[in-house]
């Protein structure tokens, strides 16, 4: 076996290595690592590779370095070849090489940030952390027909996709400068509606910028006023809405309901085989994850968030930095 960092000409390999796995992830593919990339973060691609030049696991890895402490953290990683989840053996074999080659290769990490998609023991002292991505999310299945899809919904739902064309909302994709503003201003309006936290404008605006093809910002508007947007991504077997705002005003018009709609009937014209509303909450978005669970589908869990420990002591007074930061 061979690790080895992946260069621009490994590009198109990788991307069909992680799209060719169950629930392909985007946050694990050349097209976010562009996104990254873009915002000067500090990201890289890996790969541990077979004799055959086969891809046996790959990651994408966002270094977090401080004063004090040094991790990384790998968003929905890593990825691991299909045939390795039949064979445990197997797959503790490549795991432990792939944790030994870490440690040899990022001597400066006190620890790694996890998030598999597959029950993961590691040989290294593990623990389960807060999670980063949602742990549970809503997936529908698109090999179903649109009617078979409409009948999985809540009959709420059925009515509030066709009550906003009957009321005239346009669903379109968002291509100018001007849609994104629009986009951008409808966030903040969100934002300020449900308290949540946002990130910095540049950031949706390089996805927004993103490959065309895997990346679209879908509008909804009504008499030429943008009331409703969202980003989605459109990734292997998979289709994934990213962001989603919408505005104070009109909601008699359920423009949310056609955008959801419009963007379940691109991944299927797409080939995608789920479409993933992005995690929900009870708990923390309980209004959100009513809204999303209205449209059927089922739940998913993912094993979880989990801290690869490298070094034990440094370990230890992070997780003391981090419960008195979260005191006070």
């Amino acid at each position: 076996m061979e690790f080895q960092r992946l260069k621009e000409e490994n590009r198109h390999a990788l991307n069909s290595f992680v799209s060719k796995n169950k629930r392909s992830q985007f946050l694990q593919s050349f097209y976010w690592y562009d996104i990254l990339k873009s915002e000067n973060k500090p990201v890289e691609m890996w790969s541990l590779i077979d004799n055959r030049g086969k891809y046996l696991l790959s990651f994408l890895i966002i270094f977090k370095n401080s004063r004090f402490f040094n991790y990384a953290y790998l968003p929905r990683g890593p990825i691991v070849a299909i045939d390795l989840l039949a064979d445990k053996d197997k797959l503790k074999e490549v795991m432990v090489f792939w944790e030994k080659e870490m440690q040899r290769k990022f001597t400066q990490l006190n620890f790694i940030r996890l998030e598999p998609d597959f029950n993961y023991k590691s040989s290294l002292k593990q623990e389960q952390t807060l999670a980063i991505q949602p742990q549970k999310t809503l997936l529908i299945d698109l090999s179903q027909s649109e009617e078979d899809i409409l009948k999985g919904m809540h009959h709420k739902t059925r009515y509030n996709i066709r009550l906003s064309h009957k009321k005239g909302v346009k669903i379109k994709e968002g291509t100018t400068n001007d849609d994104f503003e629009n986009f951008w201003q409808l966030l903040n309006t969100t934002q300020e509606r449900n308290s949540f936290g946002l990130h910095p404008k540049k950031h949706y605006e390089k996805i927004f910028m993103a490959s065309k093809s895997k990346i679209k910002l879908l509008v909804a508007e009504f008499e030429g006023k943008t009331i409703a947007g969202g980003l989605f991504s459109f990734f292997g077997d998979q289709a994934t809405y990213l962001h989603g705002a919408s505005s104070n005003y009109l909601r008699s018009l359920m423009a949310p309901y056609g955008l959801q709609w419009q963007a379940i009937k691109i991944a299927k014209e797409k080939g995608c085989k789920y479409y993933d509303f992005g995690g929900i909450s009870e708990t923390l978005w309980p209004g959100v994850t009513r809204f999303k669970q209205g449209f059927g589908g089922f739940e998913y869990n993912y094993p979880g968030t989990f801290d690869i420990i490298f070094n034990s002591k440094k370990y230890f007074f992070y997780k003391m930095l981090r419960a008195i930061r979260r005191r006070f």
